[in-house]
């Protein structure tokens, strides 16, 4: 079981709602246990390293064909790497493979965080279904036009 099915498992959540979506994602981005190992930084992580920090790494041909190109195929063919690599490195090598396949659009920025997604989303009465526009009548108002 992960850390975070045990954190589940422990958890009193509410009932299925915007409150049990809130409440499991506050488990789920919840730190836990420091890694029983750092990774050690050996030379091939260092020239990743240096290579993705220069500007325009992530979009620079030379850049990535240099070796980023075969670590990121490796990611993507679910091979073990030969040394570990930080998270956020991997993010980059993986963000540079989709500048080129065309996945990410060149010069697209990621927003800093999605820690307040609730404050994005609309108010309404629609339901979710509704591709019309049109809103979808409360229960009470049906009511009142069946009989009228």
């Amino acid at each position: 079981m992960s850390p975070y099915q045990e954190r589940l498992a422990a958890a009193e959540l509410p009932p299925p709602g915007p409150d049990y979506f809130a409440a499991r994602r506050a488990l789920w981005l919840a730190p836990g246990e420091a890694p029983s190992r750092p990774t050690e930084a050996n030379s091939s992580r260092r020239r990743l390293e240096t290579l993705l920090a220069t500007p325009d790494a992530l979009e620079d041909d030379m850049i990535w064909q240099t070796g980023v190109d075969r670590v990121w195929r490796g990611l993507l063919g679910g091979a073990r790497l030969k040394h570990p690599l930080p998270l956020t490195l991997v993010l980059k090598i993986l963000q540079a493979g989709w500048i080129r396949e065309g996945t990410w659009p060149k010069g697209a920025i990621a927003p800093d965080s999605d820690d307040a997604p609730e404050a994005q989303l609309p108010e309404t009465t629609e339901s979710p279904a509704t591709t019309s526009g049109v809103p979808t009548p409360r229960p009470d108002e049906v009511h009142s036009r069946l009989f009228i």
